[in-house]
């Protein structure tokens, strides 16, 4: 799967690869996507579990992920 740039960047940091480092692009493209967001959200806020959290959150206020959208800007 083809992901955005900004999840990539974040994935490479992850990995300690420099943002522009396409070198384990292969490998990160075929992460499961729930591994993925929970990767980024680790990088991004120091614990991947609020990942998971979150999901928790919207499933019982019955949001989508869709729903989401409309606030991104």
């Amino acid at each position: 799967m083809k992901l955005p740039e900004d999840m990539m960047r974040c994935l490479r940091g992850r990995r300690r690869l420099e943002e522009d480092d396409v070198s384990q692009d292969h490998l990160i493209e075929s992460m499961d996507p729930v591994n993925a967001v929970i990767q980024c959200t680790a990088w991004r806020l120091g614990d991947g579990d609020w990942a998971l959290i979150v999901a928790r959150w919207m499933v019982k206020a019955g949001a989508q992920p869709k729903d989401f959208l409309l606030w991104d800007s």
